[in-house]
Protein backbone atom coordinates (compact mmCIF):
# COMPACT_ATOMS: atom_id res chain seq x y z
CA UNK A 1 0.00 0.00 0.00
CA UNK A 2 2.93 2.34 0.73
CA UNK A 3 4.59 0.76 -2.73
CA UNK A 4 1.19 2.48 -4.69
CA UNK A 5 1.06 5.27 -2.59
CA UNK A 6 4.61 6.80 -2.78
CA UNK A 7 4.78 5.71 -6.50
CA UNK A 8 1.72 7.78 -7.12
CA UNK A 9 2.96 10.89 -5.23
CA UNK A 10 6.23 10.57 -6.95
CA UNK A 11 4.44 10.68 -10.50
CA UNK A 12 2.80 13.69 -9.06
CA UNK A 13 5.99 15.47 -8.04
CA UNK A 14 7.60 14.69 -11.23
CA UNK A 15 4.76 16.27 -13.21
CA UNK A 16 5.16 19.41 -11.17
CA UNK A 17 8.84 19.24 -11.09
CA UNK A 18 8.67 19.09 -15.00
CA UNK A 19 6.17 21.75 -15.08
CA UNK A 20 8.46 24.00 -12.36
CA UNK A 21 11.94 23.45 -14.81
CA UNK A 22 9.55 24.61 -18.10
CA UNK A 23 8.68 27.78 -16.28
CA UNK A 24 11.66 28.72 -14.69
CA UNK A 25 13.39 27.71 -18.21
CA UNK A 26 11.10 30.21 -19.79
CA UNK A 27 11.72 32.67 -17.50
CA UNK A 28 15.59 32.03 -17.58
CA UNK A 29 15.15 32.24 -21.68
CA UNK A 30 13.34 34.98 -21.48
CA UNK A 31 15.19 37.24 -19.11
CA UNK A 32 18.32 36.52 -21.23
CA UNK A 33 17.16 37.21 -24.31
CA UNK A 34 15.62 40.37 -22.71
CA UNK A 35 18.64 41.90 -21.67
CA UNK A 36 20.96 40.82 -24.55
CA UNK A 37 18.69 42.65 -26.95
CA UNK A 38 19.04 45.54 -24.72
CA UNK A 39 22.65 45.09 -24.51
CA UNK A 40 22.94 45.39 -28.41
CA UNK A 41 20.27 47.46 -29.24
CA UNK A 42 20.56 50.38 -26.66
CA UNK A 43 24.41 51.45 -27.68
CA UNK A 44 23.02 51.74 -31.35
CA UNK A 45 19.95 53.96 -29.83
CA UNK A 46 22.34 55.92 -28.08
CA UNK A 47 25.02 56.12 -30.88
CA UNK A 48 22.22 57.46 -33.23
CA UNK A 49 20.53 60.20 -30.28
Amino acid sequence: MSILHEEKGQGSTEVLLVLGLAVAAAITVGFYLKNFVTQEIQPEVENKT
